[in-house]
């Protein structure tokens, strides 16, 4: 019996898991991030075209699924979780930068999640 509640709860993670990936992959594709580079997007998550970024690359899905994945991750080393509330959190800020034109962050630029969403982007491999 144990084995079996173990494999239902392994079960249960990865359709979270599943869910998750899911809507950082709408959020992607509502937004064309695939033919936005980063340049544009701090620009949009700021509300200022004239914002200046050191890195531009452009992102896959898949790529932009590992970011939002790592941004959204808590814990150690050894046992790192998903924390669903900064997912869904860092997912509609860029829905709503990109998507529906707001600017989450504009004139709150030492917002933590906006210094976490710069960082990541300047760690940024495109070869990953």
């Amino acid at each position: 019996m144990p084995r079996l509640q173990n494999r239902i709860k392994d079960l249960e993670a990865e359709l979270a898991a599943a869910v998750r990936r899911n809507r950082a992959l709408d959020v992607f594709k509502a937004a064309d991030l695939g033919n936005v580079g980063m340049k544009t997007i701090i620009q949009k998550l700021t509300g200022d075209p004239k914002d200046k970024f050191e890195v531009d690359h452009k992102m896959t899905a898949e790529q932009f699924v590992k970011l939002v994945t790592r941004l959204s991750s808590v814990g150690s080393d050894d046992d790192v979780t998903t924390d669903v509330e900064i997912f869904e959190n860092i997912c509609s800020v860029f829905q709503r930068a990109i998507s529906e034109a707001g600017e989450p962050f504009k004139g709150d630029l030492e917002n933590e999640t906006f210094k976490s969403i710069q960082a990541a982007f300047r760690a940024f491999d495109p070869s990953e």
